[in-house]
């Protein structure tokens, strides 16, 4: 067993990319074998992200009264969670926010809204708010705002948004499972629309809701293609 893990470690060190069956096979390791498997993937990530660490503030910007029924979020309109809600926070709170990150010490400022989308206006003001702060002592900005037309992501950019974090959940297989207010394909569109205007793309998935070994692979093929 550990022969073959040490195998998949030198494997992917020396620049190979694992196939789906050894990705299944490291999904169905249990016992002392996990201890191996972390030995490798710390080698594996040490040579390839090192052992930095950056810290991100985050700014709830819109709350509440989303109209998709993703069944892990609590922003949903669909249930009763007594979350507070309010509207899409102007540039005096954003100015706010990002003060406070500067005091902090942290790395960047992730703008975070509920809901489908951004109306255009929303966009508009969040660019405004935003606009010449990225890169200011070293504070980066990032946002995650739901689903993202071609000329939002581009005027995010211009605007100074450096990353735009939108998870694709799960496999596309089990993602019907979660949400069926907007499809798989619409998350996979706003990932490389965003990419496409030059932004940076944070996107992972969650675990623990039903989904089985094989949709956690099919996650990670998806985010690796």
């Amino acid at each position: 067993m550990d022969c073959y893990i040490k195998t998949l470690g030198e494997k992917v060190l020396g620049g190979s990319d694992v196939t789906r069956e050894e990705a299944l096979f490291i999904s169905g390791l249990r016992g002392n074998a996990i201890h191996d498997l972390l030995y490798w993937a710390n080698k594996i990530r040490q040579k390839f992200l090192g052992s930095d660490i950056s810290c991100c503030a985050l700014v709830s910007a819109k709350q509440g009264r989303c109209p998709e029924d993703c069944s892990f979020c609590a922003q949903s309109a669909r249930f009763n969670t007594a979350v507070e809600e309010f509207s899409f926070m102007g540039r005096e709170g954003l100015e706010g926010a990002l003060k406070s990150t500067s005091e902090l010490g942290a790395g960047s400022l992730g703008i975070v809204t509920s809901g489908r989308e951004l109306s255009d206006d929303e966009v508009d003001r969040l660019c405004e708010g935003t606009r010449g702060v990225n890169g200011t002592n070293g504070l980066h900005l990032h946002a995650s705002l739901g689903l993202l037309s071609p000329q939002n992501a581009r005027q995010l950019k211009n605007s100074g948004v450096r990353r735009i974090n939108h998870n694709l959940e799960t496999s596309e297989r089990f993602f019907p499972k979660l949400c069926t207010t907007h499809s798989y394909s619409d998350r996979i569109r706003t990932v490389k629309e965003a990419k496409e205007a030059g932004l940076e793309v944070c996107s992972g998935g969650i675990f623990g809701v039903g989904e089985s070994p094989e949709d956690r692979v099919d996650l990670a093929f998806a985010l690796r293609e």
